[in-house]
């Protein structure tokens, strides 16, 4: 039996191997290295499916001390061997069809409607993934012992990476062909970390996106601080007005203070169509990392003769070095109007890289860079069940924990901010009270103040210092934030928003200074699963986690 353990742990570690590649290669849409993949998770898990069940490992399953040992690693290869023969091959051929280029515009024409039977092959594929890998993601591998308890971890999390990304893509491909089919005109909103908002950044550019039976064009395009309205466009309540100011409904620049973003989104829309006429169906907001993202698929734009805007340059010249070489705001406008032209010029005409672009677009959202809104409300409810759709969520059962940053200087300074953030849960009551620990280390890369125009500094005080807010919504029904950095408590400032707690506090960073700050607070009782996490992305900020494993179990 120790021969067969050694087998069947050598095929599901070989197997498990390949789920990384394989995943990759599909969102590359490189076909022939996905079906390589395909075709060693296929033997190995037969191999390891073969071995683990035969009947002397079915009667050990039932042991005292190695049954649950036993019965989890024929519980993985179960379900590797399943994923293996009924999801990857539909995932193996989608690659495929990316690789031909079966999605790329033909004669300018985007064939949106195509798309319907593909979400619903890849809805039928996670369906059967969800079911396949649930019985392993069940697991208590806390209790597993000697050589199986190894790749029964690893299958859970790669399982579980793997399952996440499969949904995210199915959820956008079956909310595309709705957003696409028929005539639309969507709001493009382009944010700017260098000065950060919860939503991501300043909202400081944004463009029509005109969709005309399938031809895609860019339309009117507009700036943020010429978007404005005399009075808010919607009403605002008193704590609204306290937690994200009585401006961000009248400023297109301040709608991103308030972390929702279909509460950002709509106020977009409706300032857009109230100061210039122009009605949209939606709101598509995005970053610089994510538009460099897209350059690798579209290529590079030269701008001048002796400026070309590349995917390698396109954070540091959209973020910082603009505002050294054009330093009149009138002109950098135009500037990023035309960085935006170009870009969505060249997916409207098909030149652009399938693969990349696809690539590109999944890690956008997948960092939390890319916000999707609708106007339309089935769309809308589909939306809110996916990252990109960036929903607060508020119910007592729904737990969540949100840390999101907002400028205070008023100017160009974040670009130099460095952040880092990690979080979980530390403690469980007997009632299902989780106390969880938010830890950040913050600081300052500014270069020497007299070497940064005007623009960038701003009011910082001292000069080339920036201030930011830190604030930190914790769950409904849950108690309070609490800062404290150096073991003393920091005093901070309470809000809500629609019931949740929040505090927040300011924090200026001179150049070169590093802080740390360490955030507590609980959920409600009763509380003893998982809890959701999301957080401000910022230049350098990674990966935005998605859960925050429970203390309860």
């Amino acid at each position: 039996m120790v021969l067969q353990v050694r087998s069947a742990r050598a095929d599901l570690t070989a197997a498990q191997s390949e789920v990384s590649t394989i995943q990759d290669a599909i969102v590359d849409g490189d076909s022939a290295t996905a079906e390589k993949s395909l075709a060693v998770i296929q033997d190995r898990a037969r191999g390891a499916r073969s071995t683990m069940h035969q009947p002397q490992w079915a009667m050990a399953a039932r042991l005292p001390f190695v049954g649950d040992d036993v019965a989890a690693v024929r519980t993985v290869t179960t379900a590797i061997g399943d994923i293996g023969d009924d999801v990857l091959p539909t995932l193996v051929d989608l690659a495929g069809q990316v690789n031909t280029g079966a999605f790329a515009p033909k004669d300018g024409v985007f064939d949106f409607a195509a798309l319907r039977s593909t979400a619903g092959d890849l809805s039928v594929a996670n369906d059967s993934f969800v079911r396949a890998a649930r019985p392993v993601a069940e697991i208590d591998s806390d209790d597993l012992l000697g050589a199986l308890r190894d790749p029964v971890v690893e299958a859970q999390d790669k399982l579980a990476e793997a399952s996440a990304t499969l949904s995210r893509v199915a959820s956008v491909a079956e909310i595309l062909p709705d957003m696409t089919d028929g005539d639309h005109d969507y709001l493009v909103v382009f944010q700017n970390n260098a000065e950060l908002r919860a939503q991501g950044g300043l909202p400081g550019a944004w463009a029509q996106l005109k969709i005309r039976g399938g031809k895609v064009s860019v339309g009117q395009q507009g700036a943020g601080s010429k978007t404005l309205s005399d009075v808010p466009v919607e009403e605002l309540s008193a704590a609204d007005i306290q937690a994200f100011t009585g401006d961000f409904a009248r400023d297109f620049r301040r709608t991103a203070f308030t972390p929702d973003t279909p509460t950002a989104a709509r106020l977009q829309s409706k300032l857009v169509e109230k100061v210039f006429g122009i009605p949209t169906d939606g709101v598509i907001s995005l970053d610089p990392v994510t538009l460099s993202y897209v350059l690798k698929a579209v290529g590079p734009i030269k701008i001048t003769k002796k400026l070309t805007l590349t995917s390698d340059n396109a954070v540091d010249l959209l973020l910082s070095r603009i505002y050294a070489l054009q330093p009149d705001t009138e002109k950098q406008d135009a500037f990023f109007a035309l960085v935006t032209r170009e870009i969505f010029g060249r997916i409207a005409d098909g030149k652009f890289d399938t693969t990349e672009l696809a690539r590109g677009l999944v890690r956008g959202g997948e960092e939390g860079r890319i916000r999707v809104w609708s106007k339309d409300e089935a769309v809308e409810a589909k939306l809110a069940k996916t990252g990109v759709g960036g929903a607060i969520p508020f119910k007592k059962s729904d737990p969540a924990i949100g840390l999101y940053l907002n400028d205070l200087t008023g100017a160009k300074m974040n670009y130099y901010l460095r952040f880092s953030s990690t979080v979980k849960a530390v403690s469980c009551t007997e009632a299902g009270v989780q106390t969880y620990e938010l830890r950040m280390v913050v600081g300052s890369a500014a270069p020497p103040p007299e070497s940064l125009p005007s623009y960038v500094i701003g009011d910082g005080n001292p000069p080339g210092s920036m201030s930011v807010s830190f604030e930190v919504l914790g769950p409904t029904g849950g108690e309070s934030p609490i800062f404290t950095s150096d073991g003393k408590t920091v005093p901070s400032e309470a809000y809500q928003v629609e019931g949740r707690p929040g505090s927040k506090i300011p924090v200026t960073l001179v150049r070169g200074s590093v802080a740390g700050i360490t955030v507590t607070m609980t959920s409600p009782p009763g509380h003893f699963g998982p809890t959701k996490f999301a957080q401000t992305p910022t230049i350098n900020s990674g990966v935005i986690p998605g859960t925050i494993a429970s203390a309860c179990s």
